[in-house]
């Protein structure tokens, strides 16, 4: 397939037309985008055991095939992207940007996910730079197949961006991992060096490896107190998009009124509360019950089951994408 027919393809997928040859050649360009986004890796590829630049499309494949498996009847994940996608694309160049920042954001989920599996030291000292990242509200942005930490949101056309060989060569205190301070590092880029303020995260997480090999600096991490206000962090991240769910699919649509988005809306905080505590009530009904003391059984059947299975379910959709997303 001509990549000048990646908009049909995707188009005609959102519209429920399957052609096997069509979709099959869509599958080929995505995973020919994925081996060009891992050429920017090959630096990183040397750090995952057992992987090589000959390599590339294995890894490829591996990375962009979940953007092309449906779990239900629903549409394939790389679908749902296209039709939430904003602004709408509507023109082939708008398909392509569309495909390769899908495709880039696959490929670096994927090689953290090998980095975890072939290095648990690897794994610990992401899962405590995720938490310095929730704990201090930073933003994550990636470019070029690369996850950078940044203080705000920010374009990086024309940023002259901080290169693993040079990070490698910054003054080893600034990854102190018994007290990391990801300002200092940020401060440090802008004051010392002529790099923009924005931290490859993968490549921060292996120095900071390397130098805890090399003992020129402390372990240290508090593993429950990161787990627990990662979990809330998760969790209101899905709160918030199930609530905007409610209110854009319901409430504005006139299938709930005012009173019974308000109390839907306090279902989910409460089903949330019990998540972070450790566990939901088996029955719907009784947390909607809380909030509409009259309500009888028969007409939350006939009434509101279905409405609050499915944002129930959204919500707990949402959670996991936000968890894989830092995966």
């Amino acid at each position: 397939m001509d990549k000048r027919l990646v908009f049909t393809s995707l188009s005609e997928l959102s519209e429920n037309y399957f052609n096997q040859l069509n979709f099959n050649k869509l599958v080929e360009v995505t995973i020919s985008i994925g081996v060009k986004h891992l050429g920017f890796c090959r630096s990183k590829l040397s750090k995952i055991s057992g992987y090589d630049e000959t390599e590339l499309f294995g890894i490829s494949t591996e990375a962009i095939t979940p953007l092309f498996i449906k779990k239900d009847y629903s549409d394939f994940p790389i679908i749902r992207s296209f039709k939430s996608w904003y602004p709408q694309i509507t023109t082939e160049e708008d398909a392509l940007f569309f495909l390769t920042k899908i495709v880039a954001k696959r490929i670096e989920q994927h090689l953290s996910y090998l980095y975890k599996i072939n290095d648990p030291e690897f794994a610990k000292i992401l899962n405590h730079v995720n938490y310095l990242v929730i704990k201090n509200d930073l933003i994550k942005e990636r470019y070029c197949g690369v996850t950078y930490l940044q203080l705000e949101k920010t374009n990086f056309f024309n940023k002259k961006l901080i290169p693993s060989d040079v990070l490698q060569t910054l003054p080893s205190n600034l990854f102190d991992y018994s007290n990391l301070d990801l300002s200092k590092i940020f401060e440090h880029l802008e004051i010392e060096t002529e790099y923009y303020k924005a931290i490859p995260l993968n490549d921060l997480v292996y120095q900071i490896k390397l130098l805890l090999l090399s003992g020129n600096i402390k372990d240290y991490s508090n593993p429950q107190v990161e787990e627990n206000i990662a979990a809330d962090y998760y969790v209101k991240k899905g709160l918030t998009s199930a609530i905007k769910k409610l209110k854009i699919g319901y409430f504005e649509k006139g299938k709930l009124n005012e009173n019974e988005f308000i109390c839907f809306s306090k279902v989910l905080d409460n089903i949330c509360i019990d998540l972070r505590d450790g566990g939901v009530s088996d029955s719907l009904f009784s947390y909607l019950k809380l909030e509409m003391n009259e309500l009888v059984h028969d007409e939350y059947m006939n009434k509101y089951r279905n409405t609050l299975e499915y944002i129930y379910k959204h919500l707990k959709k949402s959670i996991a994408e936000e968890i894989k997303n830092d995966l």
